[in-house]
């Protein structure tokens, strides 16, 4: 539930060859013009070197309309490639709203946390795998206090020869604490869903 997109400043400096370190200015969340008269701050830090990087953002302000209110996000990514056929990342993720939405009371919170892994085990083929926890402890965000899982499994397929064609098939287990999904012509009666899918790419270039 971080911000998708926003207008402001950065900044940000090589603290050393491994470590940067930012600063932002911006006007809110998923918004262009502000909801209020004051600002959101944020503050940026990247470690990297060849086989991981570690990143962490932080964001505060006062995200509810009136501007007496206040929102903060941490989010951090551990990004891993211990080999050069495997990859990895895990992220964390905690927020903290106070304000007034109707909802009779003042705190809500969420976090959640998520890892994937890919192995490259053939120059055309490759299996990736990912899981991600939700909990959204006072519904703030879904609409009522409920825990939200999700395990995809992907294969994928590139036709090294060309370069420019690749297919995918996917498997997709989600669930939730409380009904949340789609079950025929009836919404929000189900506890869990499962989806598959299998796609095919082509790129064009010069």
């Amino acid at each position: 539930n971080g911000p998708f997109y926003h207008m402001g400043a950065r900044v940000s400096k090589p603290v050393n060859e491994h470590w940067t370190l930012g600063v932002q200015l911006v006007n809110g969340w998923n918004n262009v013009e502000d909801n209020n008269t004051k600002k959101t701050a944020g503050i940026t830090s990247a470690v990297t070197f060849k086989k991981w990087q570690f990143f962490n953002t932080y964001y505060g302000g006062p995200e509810v309309g009136n501007g007496k209110g206040s929102r903060h996000f941490f989010d951090t990514v551990l990004s891993l490639t211990p080999h050069e056929k495997v990859s990895a990342y895990f992220t964390y993720d905690i927020g903290a709203d106070k304000g007034d939405y109707g909802l009779g009371r003042g705190t809500n919170n969420w976090w959640a946390a998520n890892g994937a892994v890919k192995i490259q085990w053939h120059p055309s083929w490759s299996t990736a795998f990912r899981y991600d926890f939700y909990n959204d402890i006072d519904g703030l965000i879904t609409g009522g206090a409920r825990r939200r899982e999700e395990f995809t499994g992907t294969v994928e397929y590139k036709l090294v020869s060309s370069g420019t064609f690749v297919m995918r098939g996917e498997y997709r287990r989600d669930w939730a604490s409380t009904p949340f999904f789609d079950k025929g012509n009836e919404n929000g009666i189900s506890k869990n869903q499962t989806t598959a899918a299998i796609g095919v790419m082509a790129y064009f270039g010069y």
